[in-house]
């Protein structure tokens, strides 16, 4: 079988004999047995993620002994470093022979003529210098010339193994403990942002809503959140609350495998499944007890004047958003999502970009979801308590075709024309700046999807609390513009 090194420059390989000179391979670490080692030794290795990662090491993965101070994986030296680093110290060079010939010693003199010059010559420097000592400087000096370069090199050695050390540290100290704190002090520009959605401020702001400490030290009754844990967990039980929702917001974010989790916040992947289902129920059991939809005085009051200005009595703006799901085995699920393979949502916007109302989701045409999503008997109870009033509008796109629903409830609503018809275009031409604010929808729609885990094509597992976690992440979107 051949053996190659890993080590991202190195080149031994056990095809090539040159390249041997008695050089041994060691195994590497296995994921299941020593993980922390195995990431640890990808790492120093330097290869792309792709060429070396956790998934592709195998028992045909190995470090050659060039990598290792010791020749081998030792108690002081467990760890490969680059061959470059010690390559001095573990074969020094070899200072050449000198050969003592003496200046005077001229070839082209006869031998007895030489022989009388050196020893006149000999007798001249007895007097002056001792025998012993041109013979003692000569043997000392190469001596003392290494001793110097070795300690040098053992003083450049000792700087760099304390700056690997900090390195190292650096290295595991996000591995040992993902908080809150550590994202936002971890030296990479708005990474708490990238990882949540949201910054430091806002995800403190977050943890007020939902009645988490602003700290770990701050100590909060958990039964005052009523979480629905199957079973006592010790690695939960041992979670801080905002280390929780961290977690939570990192799923929905960036849409994180469950091992990845699991592995950043060192708990079972049980646990992770078991902290996001109970959190994003709690969650939006809570969000659902805000008011979503204020007074009309309220939205007039913050409505840009552009828009005020062409439509002064519009509150809302109606739209659809459409998630993508795989397409499920059973042909009746199949018969009901039609060929689009989408579930459709009703959303309501103000005209300041504000998410006043989401639906759950549906499958089947726009004019069923408007009917069973339940916002008509939302407009009853606005129109009833005074947040609206008769004669106030609400623009829609061209697929709704429900004016006479609307009407019924005293309303208006504006639909924009549709482009496949002339006749309807020039009838109504004053709505065309209606399509133009529709826009505002879609922008909604898209801050919504920055959450990956609504933006790509949603698995079949996830549609038991799809519905929950679509309502969290559409009132999450609010948080993002301070529209809460």
């Amino acid at each position: 079988m051949v053996k190659r090194c890993c080590w991202g420059t190195c080149n031994t390989d056990s095809r090539y004999p040159d390249r041997m000179r008695g050089v041994q391979f060691f195994p590497f670490p296995k994921p299941r047995a020593h993980l922390e080692k195995c990431v640890l030794w990808i790492k120093l290795c330097g290869r792309p993620h792709s060429q070396l990662n956790t998934s592709n090491v195998n028992k045909h993965t190995y470090i050659c002994s060039k990598h290792f101070v010791d020749g081998k994986p030792s108690g002081q030296h467990p760890h490969p470093v680059d061959a470059a680093v010690y390559a001095d110290v573990l074969h020094p060079p070899v200072a050449p022979i000198r050969k003592r010939l003496r200046h005077n010693l001229v070839n082209s003199s006869p031998p007895a003529l030489k022989t009388t010059a050196v020893a006149v010559k000999i007798e001249s420097q007895e007097d002056i210098f001792p025998k012993s000592e041109p013979e003692e400087r000569d043997e000392e000096s190469p001596v003392a010339d290494r001793i110097r370069q070795l300690e040098q090199r053992n003083a450049e050695l000792l700087q760099e193994m304390a700056s690997l050390k900090r390195l190292v540290e650096t290295l595991q100290s996000p591995l040992q403990q993902t908080t809150p704190e550590a994202l936002h002090y971890c030296g990479i520009p708005n990474y708490s942002y990238y990882c949540t959605g949201f910054t430091y401020q806002q995800f403190n702001s977050l943890c007020e809503v939902f009645g988490v400490p602003n700290s770990d030290s701050d100590s909060v009754p958990r039964e005052n959140i009523p979480f629905t844990y199957k079973c006592s967990d010790p690695q939960i039980a041992k979670m801080p609350l905002r280390q929780q929702l961290l977690l939570v917001l990192m799923k929905l974010r960036q849409d994180f495998d469950m091992k990845d989790l699991a592995y950043r916040f060192q708990v079972g992947v049980e646990s992770v499944c078991t902290v996001f289902t109970s959190w994003i129920a709690y969650m939006s059991s809570t969000l659902a007890q805000r008011p979503m939809w204020p007074h009309r005085d309220v939205i007039s009051e913050h409505t840009p004047l552009t828009f005020k200005s062409r439509f002064p009595t519009t509150l809302a703006l109606l739209g659809f958003a459409e998630l993508k799901i795989e397409r499920p085995n059973a042909f009746l699920v199949q018969n009901q999502i039609w060929t689009t393979d989408a579930l459709k949502s009703l959303i309501a916007v103000d005209p300041r970009g504000a998410v006043l109302y989401v639906s759950a989701l549906f499958t089947g045409a726009e004019q069923d979801v408007f009917r069973q999503c339940g916002v008509i008997p939302l407009l009853q109870t606005l129109l009833e308590r005074g947040h609206l009033v008769n004669g106030d509008g609400l623009i829609a796109d061209e697929r709704f075709r429900l004016d006479g629903d609307v009407e019924k409830l005293g309303l208006k609503l504006n639909v924009p024309p549709c482009v496949e018809s002339k006749k309807q275009m020039s009838a109504f031409s004053s709505r065309k700046s209606a399509a133009q604010h529709q826009k505002h929808v879609e922008r909604v729609i898209d801050k919504i999807k920055t959450f990956k885990i609504v933006s790509g094509r949603i698995p079949n597992s996830m549609l038991s609390n799809m519905n929950e976690i679509w309502f969290v992440v559409s009132m999450l979107a609010n948080f993002q513009s301070g529209h809460h």
